[in-house]
């Protein structure tokens, strides 16, 4: 119950910074700290940093800091980033902030273990959105997911036993839409981004969707076009969240299936 809780808070955090913070609003982020260490945050002068109970990844934190007032400025409290033990500079109450997410809700968390990080986008090409670089308009981004992976893309790249979307959909491990615990799942990695139709879950041509015709201007994926069909736990996921394809994505899978049929080497690449 307590990391519903903590989790609602630190994502009101995430949104809206605290102006004037008192010691039980801190308090509330920092369970994993006595009273007499949160009153004397209030007594430094420059910018704190504070590590705080992870979310999801055993041995990662999440980042607070607590600004001083200063001219035209009252007292600010401010979700920061995420770290984790080994690959981030060692901030305070860092090995409180573990020990407690361990000792509280330690069965929710897992390892990392994982091999590479996914950010897959699905993108509406019914809807353009206009920019500096891409004036010819681009499709929107509806939904993003954080996909942690038990394969590299490179070598499933070489791998020609599947299709494409077969080998990316058994490498999945976790996924997350929430913007805290992807920054954990994440955690400094850059991840590889794809991009897929949100109207019948196929991969782009550089300036169309092959699967539901729905065309745009602006070569936007010019250096992204993928033709790998959305993987059925993404798909699925995404629906989980929300998302309401106007194309069964079953029909993109089957096309990408016969394509790999007649020529496993070469069909996604066309």
């Amino acid at each position: 119950m307590y990391l519903k809780k903590y989790t609602e808070i630190l994502k009101r955090l995430r949104n809206d910074p605290m102006i004037n913070p008192s010691a039980g609003d801190i308090a509330k982020l920092c369970p994993h700290l006595a009273a007499e260490e949160i009153e004397r945050m209030f007594n430094q002068s420059d910018t704190m940093f504070i590590a705080c109970p992870s979310l999801k990844v055993r041995g990662a934190f999440q980042i607070i800091y607590l600004e001083p007032a200063a001219k035209n400025q009252p007292v600010t409290l401010r979700w920061g980033h995420t770290g984790k033990i080994n690959y981030a500079p060692e901030y305070p109450y860092t090995a409180e902030a573990i020990k407690f997410a361990e000792d509280n809700w330690g069965k929710y968390l897992i390892d990392d273990s994982w091999s590479e990080v996914a950010e897959v986008r699905i993108m509406d090409p019914t809807d353009l959105v206009y920019g500096e670089l891409y004036p010819g308009g681009a499709p929107k981004n509806v939904m993003t997911i954080i996909a942690i992976m038990s394969q590299r893309s490179e070598v499933m790249s070489r791998d020609h036993s599947r299709p494409r979307n077969k080998l990316f959909d058994e490498a999945i491990i976790e996924m997350s839409t929430d913007p805290l615990i992807s920054e954990e799942l994440k955690d400094g990695r850059h991840p590889y981004t794809y991009y897929f139709c949100g109207f019948c879950g196929s991969g782009f041509e550089p300036s169309y969707c092959p699967g539901c015709d729905n065309g745009f201007e602006g070569g936007y994926f010019e250096d992204r076009a993928s033709r790998m069909a959305l993987p059925p736990k993404l798909a699925e996921f995404a629906r989980q969240n929300g998302h309401v394809f106007k194309k069964d994505p079953k029909i993109a899978l089957e096309k990408e299936l016969k394509g790999f049929r007649e020529n496993k080497y070469y069909y996604w690449r066309k």
